[in-house]
């Protein structure tokens, strides 16, 4: 968020890129497309005379601590699986999931992942900072099942709503139903029956036509609904 950082402004642990192309953009800026080389220690900086900052650097190596490989690529499968099924949860671009069936190292799909998880900036750091591939798998399996947690809950409330919006679409369909069979019987709904008598009694009240609104609007509230419901009682009685 710096636009001129300064030594004390640069995270200790990043990364070596390669610049492979500048963009002009139509609002004058000017974007970078870079490919990452290695990971690297910041060590100090060095100002230029001409206003451009050169650092020493240390490489780092990350690091597989297991003797076993096969518990490696265990952990990775069901990381990618993980994150396969959030990316269809937040209906990301195809084309991200398609890329991971197409990166056929652990350490790359580990790297590829730490990139694009949706986590602050601080916490993809940490990840970086991270010299153990086993612990950047823990760090991330971790994060993906509290965003898995959120977009299942997410989608229960949406599914909860969704039928409840269905149910009282069907209650509504089905009063409609019922009052038109009683116009073919040529009698009058209890729906009917309710609303007069409300109206009746309204009309001996003095009050004001903000309040005359509200009444109108809830009465009509209540001719939408479904007279054998639990919601219909509660309109009533609150009218």
């Amino acid at each position: 968020d710096v636009d001129v950082p300064k030594e004390k402004d640069l995270y200790r642990i990043g990364v070596l890129a390669r610049v492979l192309k500048l963009i002009d953009l139509p609002n004058g800026q000017l974007m970078a497309v870079v490919q990452g080389t290695s990971k690297c220690n910041l060590i100090n900086m060095i100002p230029d005379h001409e206003q451009i900052d050169y650092a020493n650097v240390v490489a780092v190596e990350d690091v597989v601590n297991t003797s076993v490989p096969e518990k490696l690529h265990v952990k990775v499968v069901r990381l990618t699986k993980m994150y396969t099924s959030i990316l269809k949860m937040k209906n990301a671009a195809a084309e991200l999931a398609t890329g991971l069936s197409h990166i056929g190292s652990d350490k790359i799909l580990i790297n590829f992942i730490s990139s694009h998880v949706d986590v602050p900036m601080a916490e993809k750091q940490g990840l970086l900072a991270v010299n153990s591939y086993e612990e950047r798998v823990a760090l991330l399996l971790e994060y993906l099942s509290g965003e898995m947690e959120y977009y299942k809950l997410r989608d229960e409330i949406s599914d909860k709503a969704r039928k409840n919006m269905d149910r009282q679409q069907r209650e509504y369909f089905l009063q409609q139903q019922m009052r038109a069979i009683q116009d073919e019987l040529g009698g009058s709904s209890p729906i009917e029956g309710d609303v007069e008598a409300l109206r009746e009694r309204a009309s001996e009240k003095f009050w004001s036509d903000e309040v005359d609104a509200v009444f109108e609007r809830e009465l009509a509230k209540l001719q939408r609904m479904a007279p054998m419901t639990p919601d219909y009682t509660v309109q009533y009685n609150y009218l």
